[in-house]
């Protein structure tokens, strides 16, 4: 029976645009051979969507369809074996429509680590800001896994986290409804997992807060992101949020980190088993937080300020990291947060991210210049101008 079969190029081209990896399970699909040091090992097949073969012994067979169409790249998916043969013993449940749907998210999965984005976990990948933060800027920025935005105070990089933050903490942005904008303001926010989803958070005129997801209106904006966001130093968190002092340390602590007690507690007792970045060990004692350094055990209260931020980036870090084990995390820094903390130690947690320590997307926000920070593999981007003469980005690694 004659067969609409695929040219060797069509194959080859469909392969290449998948990865060589199966566009359902994603195994790869190619490899070296133990026949000899030049064979390659093969495994993967390029299927027709629609049925090659005429007559009604073919899967999703479209009669109306030519010849042509049917052996073009159009209507092939780059598949593993197993699943070359699954899709053709159950074209009920992979439907046409299925599998097109399925080769443009592999497709598009494929692009984004082709630019060097590991998006397996779930990144942002793009943000843009339209009339923020003054009527007629826009900002855009691409995104990777590891981010440094640079800028001087009033461009911005405070707004950047707020509306990043909002994702599943809407009251970040409530100082922009006040904003009396000509128009519509807007940020939309680009997330990738297992396909490219558009979250997009607008402003009218009047300060109202609208929502969309895909361009669809939504009554509320809650993807499975979670965004920890490390904003200001402890003493300016507790001077604001317990001026007269009337918590414990470790009520402000846990609030620092949008936790309850119980949960800061078990925070830190799982933490006496994870290896730290600038403390040894954290442990809590007689209701107190306690904290050895090298050579040096105290209270969180005994310490400096530049210690306490150590002692509050190891606990962030921590909390990031088993957030990343159940959803897709993303950790925002401002460098105000970490103000006492010299180059020295900066360089030491981006040699941390650098080196693949975290599961969790990190963009850190600082004030210029970075002499003296090494930004190899982050993408960095710096901001420039103000709100009268309107914010320019310019990425620079």
């Amino acid at each position: 029976m004659a067969r609409d079969n695929f040219s060797s190029t069509v194959k080859n081209k469909l392969a290449l645009r998948a990865g060589y990896l199966c566009s359902i399970c994603r195994k790869m699909t190619v490899g070296p051979s133990k026949e000899g040091p030049l064979s390659i090992s093969r495994t993967g097949v390029a299927a027709h969507i629609y049925g090659a073969a005429k007559g009604h012994l073919s899967r999703r067979q479209d009669e109306s369809l030519s010849s042509e169409y049917k052996k073009s790249i159009e209507n092939g998916i780059w598949l593993c074996s197993s699943h070359s043969i699954l899709i053709d013993r159950d074209e009920s449940t992979y439907t046409a429509t299925m599998l097109f749907d399925i080769k443009r998210k592999h497709e598009a999965y494929v692009s984004i680590l082709n630019g060097g984005i590991n998006v397996q976990s779930g990144i942002l990948i793009r943000l843009e800001f339209s009339n923020l933060p003054s009527p007629g800027n826009t900002i855009e920025l691409d995104l990777t896994e590891k981010n440094i935005i640079i800028g001087s105070n009033g461009v911005g990089k405070t707004m950047i986290c707020e509306f990043i933050k909002a994702l599943n903490d809407i009251s970040q942005i409530e100082r922009w409804k006040r904003r009396i904008f000509p128009g519509n303001a807007f940020c939309n926010l680009y997330y990738f997992k297992e396909d490219k989803e558009k979250y997009s958070i607008l402003i009218d005129a009047k300060g109202n807060l609208n929502y969309e997801v895909n361009d669809m209106s939504m009554p509320v904006l809650k993807p499975a992101i979670h965004v920890l966001y490390m904003k200001d130093t402890f003493y300016e968190f507790w001077q604001r949020e317990d001026p007269e002092r009337e918590n414990t340390i470790l009520e402000i602590l846990a609030k620092f980190f949008s936790m309850t007690s119980e949960e800061f507690v078990t925070t830190v007792s799982i933490m006496r088993k994870e290896s730290k970045l600038f403390t040894s060990d954290i442990f809590i004692e007689d209701g107190d937080l306690f904290v050895r350094f090298t050579g040096r055990l105290g209270s969180f209260e005994s310490f400096s300020g530049g210690e306490k931020e150590r002692i509050m980036l190891d606990i962030i870090l921590t909390v990031a990291k088993y957030y990343s084990k159940f959803t897709s995390t993303i950790l925002l820094l401002e460098r105000g947060a970490i103000g006492n903390i010299d180059n020295w130690g900066v360089n030491m947690l981006l040699d941390h991210i650098r080196n693949g320590n975290v599961t969790f997307q990190t963009i850190l926000m600082i004030m210029p210049p970075a002499t003296g920070i090494n930004l190899e593999q982050f993408k960095c981007y710096q901001l420039e101008g103000s709100r009268e003469t309107g914010i320019t980005t310019h990425m620079i690694s």
